[in-house]
C-alpha cells in the first residue's frame, strides 16, 4: 500500500507540474528565510518516510523468510514422520499377528529376508558389482525396489553388523583370490586393492587386518612361500 500511494503521489505531482501553467493561481509571497526551513522539514519528513518505509519492508522480508523456513522445516518433519511409520508398518503387523501365529509369522519374515538376502548378493556378485568404489545402500535399495531399513535387516539377519561389513567382505575374498591366481612377483598391491573397490591402501590394510587378522603384506608373503613349497 506504501508503494501504490508512492506512485499516486507521483502521477499527482505530475499532472499539477503539467496543467498548472494553465490555471490562473494568486500565491502569497514568503520571504526565502522562511521557506528554507520548511523546506527542509518536509525533505526531512519525507526521507524519514522512506527510513521508515525500508525498515519496516525489511522487517517484512525477514519475517517471510522465517515463515518460509518453518514451513520448509515443517514439511520434512511430516514427510519423515509418514516415512517412519510406512516402514514400522510392517514390524507392527507382524507384532500384532503373532499370537495367533508366531511360528508361522517368524517363518514368513525370515523367508523375506532370507529371499531378499539372496537377491542382493546375486546382484552384488553379478559382474563383480561390489568393486564399484562408489557404490551406495541408497542406490541398491532403488535397484532391488525396496527400502534402507528393510534391506539393512536382511543383512543383519545374516550375521552381519551392516552393509559396510557385508560389503567388505566381498571385496577382501575378491582380493584373496586375486592374490591366489595373479603373479605377485608382477602385480602391484594397489592393482589389487583398486581391482576390488579400495580407494585408498590404509582403508584396505585397515579392512583386511579385521578380516584376516594379518596384514596384505603379511598374507601376501605367506602366499609366496606357500607357491614356492608347491613348486619345489
Amino acid at each position: 500500500m506504501v508503494v501504490y500511494y508512492m506512485f499516486y503521489t507521483i502521477i499527482l505531482m505530475l499532472l499539477i507540474m503539467t496543467y498548472a501553467k494553465y490555471f490562473d493561481h494568486h500565491f502569497y509571497q514568503y520571504d526565502k528565510k522562511y521557506l528554507r526551513p520548511t523546506n527542509a522539514a518536509t525533505i526531512l519528513a519525507n526521507i524519514s518516510l522512506l527510513c521508515l518505509f525500508l525498515y519496516y519492508k525489511l522487517k517484512i522480508d525477514h519475517l517471510e523468510s522465517k515463515a518460509f523456513e518453518y514451513h520448509i522445516k515443517s514439511k520434512m518433519r511430516e514427510k519423515h514422520i509418514h516415512k517412519a511409520n510406512f516402514l514400522s508398518k510392517e514390524p507392527h503387523y507382524i507384532i500384532e499377528l503373532s499370537d495367533k501365529n508366531k511360528n508361522d509369522l517368524i517363518i514368513i519374515d525370515h523367508r523375506k529376508l532370507e529371499s531378499l538376502f539372496l537377491e542382493l548378493d546375486k546382484y552384488m556378485r553379478y559382474n563383480n558389482y561390489f568393486t564399484n568404489p562408489s557404490i551406495k545402500i541408497s542406490g541398491l535399495c532403488s535397484e532391488l525396489k525396496t527400502n534402507i531399513n528393510y534391506l539393512s535387516r536382511a543383512i543383519d539377519y545374516k550375521g552381519y553388523k551392516n552393509f559396510n561389513q557385508y560389503l567388505n567382505s566381498l571385496r577382501i575374498n575378491y582380493v584373496k583370490n586375486l592374490i591366489e591366481k595373479s603373479d605377485l612377483t608382477k602385480v602391484t598391491l594397489m592393482y589389487i586393492y583398486t581391482g576390488a573397490g579400495f580407494t585408498s591402501q590404509a582403508t584396505f590394510n585397515r579392512v583386511f587386518k579385521q578380516f584376516e587378522g594379518i596384514t596384505p603384506s603379511e598374507y601376501i608373503a605367506s602366499q609366496l612361500v606357500i607357491d614356492k613349497q608347491n613348486t619345489d
